[in-house]
Parts: C-alpha cells; structure tokens; sequence
C-alpha cells in the first residue's frame, strides 16, 4: 500500500514540504529536515512521493519527483604501528555527503559528547573488543557543499596476535 492510496493520516506524513519555482524550474524543500544544508539543485526530499500544494487550482494530492540522492560515504583508516606485538594508533577520516550529511549532523546535534564517543567506539569494538579513545570524536561541516567530516583517534591494545598455527 502506497501513500496516496491510504486515508490522510499525521501517521502516514509527519513532513511539510515546500514547493516554489525559480528561474524556470520547481524545487521542493522538506523544512522539518533542520539539518539539511547545501545547493537548492541537491537537496532531497524525503522518500513520499507526494504533497498537497497549498493552491486552489491543485487540488488532492500532488506527486513529487524523486531527486538525484548525491549522498557519499568515504572512509579512511590509517593504522600506526609503533612495534611488532604492541599496540596500534587507529585514525579514521570519514567524509559524508548529501542525505549522509544531513544524518551525521543530526545524530551530533542529537547526542552529547560522551554518547556520541561511545557509539563510535562501539563501531570499532565489535573487531578491536580492547580498543580505547585517544581523542573525542569531532568533526568539520561544510554547509555550503552539505558535506561533513568526522575524525576519530582510538588506541589499539594488543593489536598484534600470535597465530599458533604458523608459529608467528
């Protein structure tokens, strides 16, 4: 069952999406997104495919084309090794685009610092159950481009493992 086909409802659509022209082209803008930032071309809209224009001469519900999601996800992981059978120095860059962005940027909105260090780490946990934060996790948001880039830097114990089997 699609939206259209379903009885108004707030449960159905909680969002209000904006809709204006410019220079010859529509746009549609969701302004309950708070963290959405970037270019008017790519901005996203939620996933509903459909809106009531505040218009007299569009009436019911009016279909609102999917734009291009831009959303990017990059991420780097340097590990530093001072010795062999010591620990590591794990830094991580991630960069988020797009929708992505939008997320990130909520989610540090969202959260106080302690909370958002210990979902982080948690991430990394489940492969380094030892792993420890070297430095609160941060990051930089470029608003004009809705891109953010969140930098981590953990602490490693044990990095290193003996393999039994191959004696090293």
């Amino acid at each position: 069952e699609v939206m259209h086909e379903r009885l108004p409802s707030p449960w159905n659509f909680d969002h209000s999406i904006l809709q204006f022209k410019y220079k010859d082209s529509t746009y549609y803008i969701d302004p309950t997104i708070s963290s959405q930032r970037g270019s008017i071309k790519k901005i996203v809209t939620s996933e509903d495919s459909y809106g009531v224009v505040a218009d007299p001469n569009q009436p019911g519900l009016t279909e609102i084309p999917k734009g291009k999601n831009w959303s990017v996800i990059r991420a780097r992981e340097d590990f530093e090794v001072l010795a062999i059978g010591g620990s590591a120095r794990l830094k991580v860059e991630t960069y988020y685009s797009g929708s992505e962005a939008d997320n990130v940027r909520d989610g540090f909105k969202s959260k106080t610092k302690a909370e958002t260090n210990k979902d982080y780490v948690a991430f990394y946990a489940n492969d380094y159950p030892e792993i420890k934060i070297v430095k609160s996790v941060s990051y930089s948001d470029d608003t004009l481009n809705n891109a953010v880039t969140v930098f981590e830097e953990y602490e490693v114990p044990n990095f290193w493992k003996y393999d039994s089997a191959d004696s090293r």
